[in-house]
């Protein structure tokens, strides 16, 4: 079979593994134990992407190991591509440094490449994580999906992944270099008109704290499929209290009009509560828009709903 030729060493000698790092300390180990113990002729680069903790420390204990390193922290979808950029082999697979996916699921994807003739194998999550409310974000790309007439389930932000190398790197300078990474190396494919696969996965129980960070206020400038979003769940972590950020559309030249025209028509169907709506800050300048976000922050450590 396709899998037992991987462990075998015929496709190891032709997959490169990116595991992106930042603070890692509790995972990574684990998560490169396994990828060696499994997997020990394959590329496995780990991009530091800026780590504080012991993360290098830990990933210098394993000698065969590539690493690569960012001076400062830049973002989830930066590591992947500088560890992309590294790799040297025709297969290239994406691999959290948490210890949460399995290198089983690695090894079955990745057989599945040749003998179904796809560019991608992309895993999908049995779970959709320990809250059951999708974001505003995944409902749009869900709606998206099913426009191009793909059947891929409801998940499609997985960052286990399986590409072939030359496919996914014509499009490297188009993927953001936050979380949103993966479902707009999705997208791209799904609009090229990719043939790709989906494979269910396990999740193994995650070593050290999310690295989901918020910032002091989300300001979505003018961009495309990631940027809707990243900027949806923002406000869909707002809406559901995990929060209280501020968040604004940088709407220069009207480039953000339609999307407002359909959230306030959202509005008017009922869809969204008015006082949901008044959240939406809008400006047309950076200087506005960092006006009404200071402003936005300032009532909402007051307690004042902005």
């Amino acid at each position: 079979m396709a899998s037992e030729r991987i462990d075998g060493g015929e496709w190891q000698g032709r997959l490169s593994i990116v595991v992106p790092a930042y603070n890692e300390q509790d995972g990574i180990a684990a998560t490169l134990a396994a990828l060696v113990a499994r997997l020990p002729a394959a590329e496995i680069i780990v991009v530091d992407d800026g780590s504080q903790d012991r993360t290098a420390a830990a990933i210098a204990e394993f000698p065969s190991v590539v690493l690569a390193q960012h001076p400062f922290n830049r973002g989830y979808g930066a590591a992947l591509k500088t560890g992309m950029t590294v790799a040297t082999r025709e297969l290239v697979a994406w691999f959290d440094a948490d210890n949460e996916h399995r290198v089983a699921d690695l090894v079955a994807m990745a057989g599945r490449l040749d003998p179904e003739r796809v560019a991608a194998v992309i895993g999908q999550r049995e779970s959709s994580g320990a809250s059951p409310l999708r974001s505003w974000g995944k409902l749009v790309i869900r709606m998206l999906a099913r426009s191009l007439s793909v059947e891929a389930g409801k998940d499609l932000n997985c960052g286990l992944r399986v590409f072939r190398r030359d496919v996914i790197m014509r499009y490297a300078p188009l993927l953001p270099n936050g979380f949103s990474a993966s479902i707009t190396s999705l997208i791209i494919l799904l609009e090229r008109g990719y043939p790709l696969a989906f494979h269910p996965v396990e999740l193994n129980r995650r070593l050290g704290a999310s690295k989901v960070k918020l910032a002091d206020g989300f300001l979505a400038l003018p961009g495309g499929i990631g940027t809707l979003d990243e900027f949806f769940e923002a406000w869909s972590w707002n809406a559901l209290g995990y929060h209280k950020k501020p968040f604004c559309l940088l709407n220069v030249r009207g480039y953000w009009d339609g999307l407002i025209q359909f959230i306030d028509h959202a509005t008017r169907s009922g869809f969204m509560s008015p006082l949901r709506r008044q959240q939406l800050l809008v400006a047309a300048s950076p200087d506005e828009a960092l006006e009404l976000l200071d402003e936005a922050a300032e009532a909402a450590t007051q307690g004042m709903v902005w």
